[in-house]
Order: C-alpha cells, then sequence, then structure tokens
C-alpha cells in the first residue's frame, strides 16, 4: 500500500556525529551509562521533532505489539479495537519484534500520520527500542500519549522524564491512576480509560482435550513468567491447593504458564514443586485464544494469588466466561471484583524486596496473600455448587456493565480534543 506524502516515512535510528561516538565509547566501557545516555539523546530527539505545539485529535497512531498474546499487547489491541468500533479514525504500528524476538522475515515499518495523536502502548523502558525502531520523527506534529501498565504503588524514577514528555497518561484501572496521580509531579493529566474487555469466544474443546479428568474439582491458575515470579506467586496458588486439598483425589489443579521458552529455569522450578502432586497438571505450551478460553471456561474456578496487579486480564475474561474466582483483594482487580462476585483472600501489606520486582521504587508495598484463608475459599467453592453458580451469575453480570462499548464510547468522547 503506498504511503500518503505527507505522511512520516519511519526509519531506525542510530546517533550520530558526537553523540554516536560518545554511546559507542559508553557502550565499550559502561554499558549502563550507555544506555542512559541513548535514553536522553532520543527524548532530546522527541523534543526537537515536537517544538510545535499538536491540538491532537484524530487519526489516533496506536503503537502496540498487534502479533503478540502478551498483556501490554493484548491491551492495546483491545484499545485498538473500541477505538474503532467508536468510530475513532486508527492508525496501527505494529512494535512486536521490539517486544518480543517473532520468527520469518522483517515486516516493513509503518508510517505515521502527519498529525493527531500518538498513544504509546508501551512502558517507558520499551521507549528507547521502540523509538530506535521507528525513529523519533515519528512523534512531529503529534499530541503524545502514554498508555501505561503498572503493578506497585510507587513508580520508578526512570519513568518521569519519559512521563514529562508526554500530553497525557492513560491508564486501564483505578489503581494505576491512583499511583501515577500521587507520583507524577506537576500537572500532568492522567486519565482513567477502562478497557472494553471482549467476550471471549472459546473453541468447543473439553477437559478430556487438555488431558484432565472430567470428574475433580478443578482450580486454574494462570500466569506469565514473563511477568515477575515473585508478584504472580505461583508458590502461593501451589500451598493454598495443597492446603485445601490434602488428598490427591479430591480436586486437579492447573498451572497455565505462559512465558516458558524465554524463563526454562522457573519451569522447572515449578515441576520440582510439584513433583509429589499427581493431581497437578502444567500446561507450559502456547494456546490459541479460542483454547485458552476453552480452558478457563471448563474449570471451576480460577485461582490469582498474585500480590499486585495492573488490571488482570485473566480475570476479566474470567468473569465473561463462567469461571468462579479466587483472588488477592487489592490492587487493580479490585475494579472489578467484589464480595458479591468473588470470594476475595485477605492480605497483609509488605514491602516490596529489591530480589522480588527489578527496579523496584523505594517505600513500594504490596500485598501478601494469606494462604490459610485461600485454602478456606477454595474448600468453600468446592463444597457449595450454588455458591460457585452465584459468583458465576454476579461476575458475568459485572462484565457486561463493566467492559461495555456503550461505557467505553462515553470515555472516549472526552479522550480527543475536537
Amino acid at each position: 500500500m503506498s504511503v500518503p506524502t505527507d505522511w512520516i516515512p519511519a526509519r531506525s535510528f542510530t546517533p550520530d556525529r558526537l553523540s554516536g561516538l560518545i554511546c559507542r565509547g559508553l557502550g565499550t566501557v559502561a554499558p549502563t551509562a550507555a544506555r542512559r545516555y541513548l535514553d536522553a539523546v532520543i527524548r532530546a530527539r522527541v523534543s526537537r521533532a515536537r517544538e510545535e505545539p499538536s491540538a491532537g485529535g484524530p487519526p489516533v497512531s496506536i503503537l502496540g505489539g498487534f502479533e503478540l498474546n502478551i498483556g501490554v499487547a493484548r491491551a492495546a489491541q483491545i484499545l485498538r479495537a473500541g477505538l474503532e468500533a467508536s468510530g475513532v479514525p486508527v492508525h496501527p504500528m505494529d512494535c512486536s519484534p521490539v517486544l518480543r524476538p517473532i520468527a520469518g522475515p522483517a515486516q516493513p515499518r509503518a508510517a505515521a500520520p502527519a498529525s493527531g495523536t500518538m498513544v504509546f502502548c508501551v512502558n517507558p523502558p520499551q521507549m528507547v527500542p521502540l523509538l530506535s525502531h521507528f525513529g523519533p520523527r515519528i512523534c512531529r506534529g503529534k499530541r503524545l500519549v502514554g498508555y501505561w501498565w503498572w503493578e506497585l504503588d510507587r513508580i520508578p524514577r526512570a519513568w518521569l522524564p519519559w512521563a514529562a514528555l508526554m500530553d497525557e497518561i492513560w491508564v486501564s484501572s483505578r489503581f494505576v491512576h491512583d499511583t501515577f496521580s500521587r507520583g507524577l509531579p506537576g500537572k500532568k493529566t492522567v486519565r482513567y480509560v477502562p478497557l472494553p474487555v471482549p467476550e471471549p469466544v472459546a473453541s468447543s474443546l473439553g477437559r478430556v482435550d487438555f488431558g484432565l479428568p472430567e470428574q475433580p474439582f478443578t482450580v486454574l491458575a494462570p500466569f506469565d513468567l514473563s511477568s515477575h515470579w515473585a508478584r504472580k506467586n505461583p508458590m502461593g496458588a501451589i500451598a493454598a491447593f495443597r492446603r485445601a486439598f490434602p488428598s490427591a483425589n479430591e480436586a486437579q489443579l492447573v498451572l497455565k504458564v505462559s512465558g516458558a521458552d524465554q524463563h526454562p529455569a522457573h519451569v522447572e522450578r515449578l515441576r520440582g514443586l510439584t513433583a509429589e502432586m499427581p493431581n497437578v497438571r502444567i500446561i507450559d505450551r502456547n494456546l490459541p485464544p479460542r483454547d485458552l478460553a476453552a480452558l478457563v471456561r471448563c474449570t471451576d474456578v480460577l485461582l490469582s494469588l498474585h500480590r499486585a496487579e495492573g488490571f488482570g486480564l485473566f480475570i476479566a475474561e474470567a468473569m465473561w466466561l463462567g469461571t468462579a474466582i479466587v483472588a488477592t483483594g487489592w490492587s487493580g482487580v479490585m475494579d472489578m471484583l467484589d464480595p458479591d462476585n468473588a470470594l476475595l483472600v485477605a492480605f497483609d501489606k509488605v514491602p516490596v524486596q529489591p530480589a522480588e520486582y527489578a527496579s523496584v521504587p523505594p517505600g513500594a508495598q504490596w500485598a501478601e496473600p494469606d494462604i490459610g484463608h485461600a485454602a478456606d475459599c477454595l474448600r468453600r467453592l468446592a463444597n457449595d455448587a450454588g455458591l460457585r453458580a452465584r459468583l458465576r451469575t454476579k461476575a458475568r453480570e459485572r462484565a457486561e456493565r463493566q467492559f461495555s462499548l456503550d461505557r467505553f464510547r462515553a470515555v472516549v468522547a472526552d479522550l480527543l480534543p475536537r
């Protein structure tokens, strides 16, 4: 497809002349300093490209991982679909190769419109590789928006310079909104933009197709190993299940693991932790979205003993699919969960240790779920089919309200300058 002559072609960026010499020199002796210097160079180029203020408005260029099945990429895909369904002209710019290695020939870089709004559906640590891929000049003539995700109650200091370049920050939960509103200096606009999570379409697969026995009460604990082991807390899920069902024939636990190819040592750790538990099944292969939805649908309860969540996309989809939910009652999931539609696990707030989370901001805390209470919740659900049915019904009703396109369209009406 030909590119209109007034659009901005994308091209890779590397520092040249003196800045290039400095960057290469630092890269030899001090790689961390080289990364910080490149970060500063690209931010300066973005500022230079935006010397003329922009009114924003449509079209909306969305930079996201449209070929990937990871949380931040799924969010970009849902945002794009919601804006298109709201009648907003959208120009997608795929940055999947920036976020994850992709097999096959390299795809051409998408050009950018000469005006409008540019939404970065990647967090600040990915901004340098992204703008090295497309070039800082794509920001020329745009209103810039960071559509960012975070899970802790403090934001990293390294994010502040990138926040200063954005005209607005959009977030998808009140928890992240509160965190950013506290942490960003000045009068930076932070908007709560709830995701219009669509109802998943499940394939016809059932338990047998996943190698699971049909009868036992079945608990599903899904998590992505790329999203921090300690934050997702699979050890907590295993401990709660073991305490709730000491006999192997009472129930079965399914650990759905994403990112196994990136973190094989963590997969082996899981296998070691469950080696003497014959009622635990680890599914570490990638599943198509329809089959993943079928797996969620055919289990009795989704268990999430997270220590922190920015949003909780798996939980949102389980609400649509009619799977009862047991989850830590803290952070971003509280946008959609309440005591009427889920069993919320009690917790204590504890400091986040540097070994548990990379680049943890000073003073950050998260939830330490009560394993005994989580086990009690699982036993209650296993013994009370009526409770499971009530939770499923309430969760489905909440999903229909919370994720409706009508609600999203009402938000979109105030997002873009006319």
